[in-house]
């Protein structure tokens, strides 16, 4: 896709403006699949554009709200304390992202940019590159679904379908929080992570009740990601079970077999087939055993 200086100053116009990458792409007239994948790489100059028409639309009318409140206009004035407000808000939650990343992704940064990728398979540090492009986006609270589409954008014809980047969405989480869909474990040390960004982020804001609100849910978070659900050794043991038919083991009294089969002869109405069932228990009558051996294959079998 080229593009000239007129469609840049476009794009940071209408980015201005609040319209959407696909919105402009439609303006200008080109690809939207191929203008958003352009959009999505952080360091493109559509991307650099697009950001820089949003922050000089905001720095105008920033500064405009500034001159109002130094002239006394108390609105104003109000406006832009809030702004300063949720300014350093977001400022702290991108530190402490920029903090979490960073030592979350020491291992995996040093197989990437040292020599020792050159000991990895090549699919293997593909892999690596798709784990580590999909870490921010989910420490930012993005979406699956918006993962998904960054990691199908980001990697055009890496990926036969949506279910295979959205196995690498699971990994992630996985490789960064434990060690497949997500486990518990991850999950469990995923959110305990959440909360502990939403702990530091109300101690900044000298929120102390939120922010023990926040180090609770952490606290039982990591607990859960600790319990071993392991069952006992003797779960997997196979049983013995021994069978005893001599009455003297159960404090019975012994009777003479012949008696009881007398027994079993004189019972009325019961079948010969019943009787000859409760010989074989009373061990009173031989069980007779047939030997089946598998049909000899015919001719047209053998053909």
């Amino acid at each position: 896709m080229e593009l000239d200086n007129k469609d840049y100053q476009d794009i940071e116009e209408l980015s201005g403006c609040s319209y959407s990458p696909e919105k402009i792409a439609v303006y200008l007239d080109v690809d939207i699949k191929e203008f958003l994948s352009l959009w999505h790489d952080k360091n493109s100059k559509v991307r650099y554009h697009y950001e820089r028409g949003i922050i000089i639309t905001q720095a105008e009318s920033d500064k405009k709200q500034v001159a109002a409140a130094k002239t006394g206009n108390t609105t104003s004035y109000q406006q832009v304390l809030k702004q300063q407000y949720f300014q350093k808000i977001e400022n702290r939650k991108k530190e402490i992202l920029l903090d979490s990343v960073v030592d979350d992704i020491d291992n995996l940064k040093r197989f990437l940019n040292s020599g020792d990728v050159t000991g990895l398979p090549a699919d293997q540090v593909a892999l690596y590159k798709k784990l580590d492009f999909a870490r921010p986006l989910i420490n930012a609270n993005e979406s699956k679904d918006s993962v998904v589409n960054h990691l199908m954008l980001s990697f055009p014809g890496e990926f036969v379908s949506r279910k295979q980047a959205e196995q690498i969405y699971f990994e992630a989480i996985n490789f960064f929080n434990c060690n497949s869909d997500v486990t518990n474990q991850a999950w469990n040390n995923y959110f305990a992570e959440l909360n502990m960004k939403g702990a530091l982020l109300a101690w900044e804001l000298s929120d102390l009740k939120m922010h023990k609100e926040y180090l609770h849910e952490a606290r039982i978070c990591r607990l859960e990601a600790n319990v071993k659900n392991e069952f006992p050794d003797e779960m997997y043991r196979k049983q013995r079970v021994i069978y005893i038919n001599d009455p003297k083991r159960f404090k019975v009294a012994r009777v003479d077999r012949q008696i009881t089969a007398n027994w079993i002869d004189n019972l009325p109405e019961i079948s010969e087939e019943d009787k000859i069932r409760l010989h074989r228990d009373n061990q009173s009558e031989e069980v007779e055993y047939e030997i089946l051996t598998p049909p000899e294959k015919n001719a047209e079998d053998q053909n």
